[in-house]
């Protein structure tokens, strides 16, 4: 049930990284530090230490010309890159850099942002009850502001640190109403990591028959994202579902789906996007 961070995954070509780099060269001032931004967004979950590199320095570039936005969207990056490196002392002083910085213009996404990546931070701590704290401050102003997406997020935060505390009711009204909004706007990402979630959460309960249910909804929407680390995990979870079914049929081969399963698929980036870092 604990919200995990990846660390390093394979570098892939990426135009759009490949793009924004020739345009460096081109742009001087604030674009400039937008593009240093938009590339330090891409290598996040790629190559963290890019992404330190490029948010340094489209954060001493902003402030330099007193650009207040993009030195919170670069200190925000600073703070996201040291959160995937799990140096969460650091990751911690950055977003609240970045807080001081969007609250003074008064960005009320980019405050929900550091709030709610605060929030994970203590979630990942264990320190649940700051965790909760931050989640629902920051679900208020997504609230506000008619953000769907990223309230779907918060539900389903809030959901993971119920289930930390063995909650399970609670948890499961948190997910359901993460995956009731997914549907509602077509986020297949968060939808089908809902899914898994509920699914976790039955098995907690040991009611292995409604887990089997919902892992089963969750690959088939892993399966249509193609996000095959996904459909691996959701897969490995089943099997031991099934073995708790004493379905051992069933449990064996889906263990034996998962031994031979793609090494390939296990670098793809699957950690879901549970901080919306982008504001």
């Amino acid at each position: 049930m604990f919200l995990t961070v990846s660390h390093l995954f394979a570098q892939e070509a990426n135009p759009h990284i490949d793009s924004l780099i020739t345009l460096l060269d081109k742009i001087e001032g604030e674009n400039k530090v937008d593009v240093l931004n938009e590339l330090a967004k891409e290598y996040s979950r790629i190559s963290p230490d890019k992404t330190i590199e490029y948010s340094k320095e489209a954060k001493q570039l902003a402030k330099g010309l007193g650009y207040v936005e993009g030195e919170a969207e670069a200190t925000k990056y600073l703070a996201t890159a040291h959160m995937y490196l799990s140096s969460f002392d650091s990751a911690f002083h950055y977003f609240n850099r970045s807080l001081e910085k969007y609250s003074a213009i008064e960005n009320s996404a980019g405050i929900a942002a550091c709030i709610t990546n605060i929030g994970n931070i203590h979630s990942m701590r264990r320190e649940y009850a700051l965790a909760i704290e931050k989640y629902t401050k920051a679900f208020q102003i997504y609230e506000e502001l008619e953000n769907l997406q990223n309230t779907a997020t918060l539900n389903r935060l809030l959901g993971i640190v119920y289930g930390n505390l063995y909650d399970h009711p609670r948890a499961l009204t948190y997910f359901r109403k993460a995956s009731d909004l997914a549907t509602q706007i077509g986020n297949d990402n968060i939808l089908a990591y809902s899914y898994n979630n509920i699914a976790i959460t039955y098995s907690e309960m040991v009611d292995y028959e409604s887990a089997r249910q919902y892992y089963l909804k969750a690959i088939g929407v892993f399966e249509k994202t193609g996000n095959m680390r996904g459909v691996e995990m959701a897969k490995a979870n089943l099997a031991t579902t099934y073995a708790n079914l004493k379905d051992y049929d069933n449990a064996v081969d889906y263990f034996m789906i998962v031994l031979i399963f793609p090494k390939k698929s296990m670098m793809s980036p699957g950690w879901p996007c549970t901080c919306p870092t982008s504001g």
